[in-house]
């Protein structure tokens, strides 16, 4: 069984590359591009469909969890030949469903927002999503391939301070 994917906006059929001129940004992202980003041929076989479903259910579970699926999902994409930009936007559509139902689900155990409705978190949410998506859609796919590395770096080290400040400020309040 062979994956194919379907026709871009343009009308064309993407084949195997998913990026129709992804010589562009691979040359632009360098100097990592010529490790991640330059995959003339990316099999889009039972592997590769394989390893993105295993990352699917993964991130899912971790996002119920813990949260921080897109480190699942983003590598997993790009590995599977989309641009750092399109896999970034796939991650967050897909994760979507299951962050609302986890969100809901575990709304009385958020500490520090409980003075605030669901009706206030729910437009923060919207405001900041939607300010985000101006951003990400106004970077060129050139400069936010040299950006992901960072942002992921940035990402980690505020998902770990959040869980080590947390732990930290419990040992003193006890």
């Amino acid at each position: 069984m062979v994956f194919r994917f379907p026709e871009n906006a343009l009308g064309k059929r993407m084949g195997n590359n998913v990026n129709p001129r992804p010589e562009r940004w691979a040359r632009s992202a360098r100097p990592l591009g010529h490790l991640l980003y330059l995959r003339p041929h990316v099999p889009h076989g039972s592997a590769m469909f394989l390893l993105l479903f295993l990352a699917g259910l993964w991130a899912g579970t971790q996002n119920a969890l813990a949260g921080g699926g897109s480190f699942v999902t983003l590598p997993a994409l790009i590995l599977a030949g989309l641009d750092p930009r399109a896999a970034n936007v796939t991650s967050t559509v897909a994760l979507f469903p299951g962050q609302v139902t986890s969100g809901l689900a575990a709304r009385s155990l958020v500490s520090g927002a409980q003075h605030l409705s669901f009706r206030a978190l729910f437009a923060i949410s919207l405001v900041g999503g939607a300010l985000g998506a101006i951003l990400l859609l106004a970077t060129p796919v050139a400069a936010f391939a040299r950006m992901v590395p960072w942002l992921v770096l940035f990402a980690t080290v505020m998902f770990a301070w959040g869980s080590f400040a947390g732990s930290v400020a419990k040992l003193g309040a006890g």
